[in-house]
């Protein structure tokens, strides 16, 4: 059974059934016993050579003693304890000891009670037996009156035997205790079954806790505490995923940030020791260097808060038309320097429903992406088109493309196809990361399609703006 439920459900019924079992198994044989001794009782008891051999030795003058010998030779014959008792219950003579000294009292219905005290009168006497017609015959002879009965024989010296009911309870009570016994012993099976990957997955988040991320759980079956187990390594492996990416970032940063304050302490020093003139031009370099660490710092803000969920977004109807336009305009001057060719065509149709200054932010990251790894003569081409519900926006260049490895990670923080010139061009590695999140946060997503020296595309799909009724 793969469920955990269901192997609770059928540990409960085995339980159940083993239970009803060894009591029923108990109180049959204990039943069984009884009937078989209330059997007995009930067959007829020859009597009367018994009561002939009594008359005949007391006519020869024995005493009661020599009597119960005989008597006690008959009554491990028969199964029965033989009693002769006189007229007013005085047991003359017994082949059990129990009863000697007993007093046998007739009553109506034809009930004999058999009382152990050693006063006739019966004061501190004490309740043997209590018997229906049991087997009996009158003596002849000299003790004419005295009567001859056989008796279940006790089992102890001052106790009478157990009534049948007594036994049977017994017997259940017995059954029971057993039947415990073994559900107990079963649950113990099945809870060292459960609590063991439980105990294991309890001492792996303690050692979380306290900051190992390395400890995982084995699932053991297909039941819900295995669910459990994987549910914990996946998380135990997004949590180790995170603090390598957090410690990554701590590393990414302090790398950014030392490269420009390794250059201005280095201009700074050669200025104070008059090996580089303070002139509009050193002055310039190191503006550039504060403006570098000033945006790496804004992107850093800007893109936790894109990941945090903080950023403020604005949602308007936004024509795609006049965003591509816009952004183009802003890199008109910057293409045309670097001699490519920047085109912004778009649909008028494609109205997207999204932040129009995060949107644009976004198309001037990746115009900006494009215009650094397109040459020369090269083209970069901005279009839009409606897709159902969704307008899929394309930046596209003609540029050296990106690698099949490295196309996968070119929305991380920091990861750059060309370390160098990215850096020389300005960049700091989080222009991409920053596109991603942004579209994100929008509604939307953001893909990237290159094969080497043949250009990328990056393709932004935001949701539509619903169509106005003419």
């Amino acid at each position: 059974m793969s469920s955990l439920r269901a192997r609770l459900i059928g540990v409960t019924i085995l339980v159940a059934v083993v239970a009803v079992t060894v009591v029923a198994l108990h109180t049959r044989q204990v039943v069984n016993t009884e009937f078989r001794r209330l059997e007995r009782l009930a067959e007829p008891v020859p009597l009367e050579p018994v009561a002939r051999a009594v008359s005949a030795m007391r006519s020869s003058g024995d005493e009661w003693a020599a009597v119960e010998s005989l008597l006690a030779g008959h009554g491990r014959r028969l199964g029965r304890a033989l009693v002769v008792v006189a007229p007013d219950g005085t047991v003359l003579a017994s082949s059990a000891a129990p009863l000697r000294g007993a007093r046998v009292l007739e009553e109506p219905g034809d009930v004999y009670r058999v009382e152990h005290g050693r006063s006739l009168e019966g004061a501190g006497s004490a309740l043997m037996l209590e018997l229906h017609s049991p087997p009996r015959l009158a003596l002849a002879g000299v003790d004419s009156g005295a009567r001859l009965l056989a008796l279940p024989t006790p089992e102890s010296s001052v106790e009478p035997p157990r009534p049948s009911i007594r036994v049977v309870e017994r017997g259940l009570l017995t059954g029971a205790l057993v039947a415990i016994a073994l559900g107990v012993l079963l649950v113990w099976v099945l809870s060292a079954q459960v609590l063991g990957p439980i105990e294991a997955l309890t001492a792996a988040a303690r050692r979380m806790a306290a900051g190992d991320l390395s400890p995982r759980v084995t699932p053991r079956g297909r039941d819900e505490v295995s669910g459990l187990a994987a549910s914990f390594n996946a998380m135990a492996e997004a949590l180790a995923a995170a603090q390598a990416s957090r410690r990554r970032l701590t590393r990414d940063v302090a790398h950014e940030l030392r490269t420009p304050l390794t250059a201005l302490r280095g201009q700074l020093e050669a200025v104070e020791d008059g090996l580089l003139p303070p002139n509009p031009a050193t002055l310039r370099s190191l503006r550039e260097e504060v403006a570098r660490m000033s945006q790496l710092i804004e992107d850093l803000d800007r893109l936790a808060g894109a990941e945090d969920g903080s950023l403020r977004l604005e949602l308007s109807d936004v024509p795609v038309r006049e965003a591509l336009e816009s952004a183009a305009a802003s890199f008109a001057a910057a293409a045309a320097t670097a001699g490519v060719t920047l085109e912004a065509d778009g649909a008028d149709e494609c109205v997207v429903r999204a932040d129009p200054l995060r949107l644009g932010q976004v198309l001037r990251n990746l115009i900006a992406n494009a215009l650094a790894h397109t040459p020369p003569g090269g083209q970069i081409r901005l279009t839009a088109l409606r897709e159902a519900d969704r307008v899929a926006i394309q930046v596209a260049d003609s540029g050296d493309g990106i690698s099949a490895e490295h196309v996968s990670h070119v929305f991380e923080r920091f990861y750059r196809t060309d370390s160098a010139r990215a850096r020389a061009s300005g960049g700091t590695g989080l222009g991409l990361a920053i596109v991603k999140h942004l579209i994100e946060a929008q509604g939307g997503v953001v893909s990237v399609a290159s094969e080497p020296q043949r250009g990328a595309r990056f393709t932004i799909e935001l949701p539509a703006a619903p169509r106005t009724q003419a």
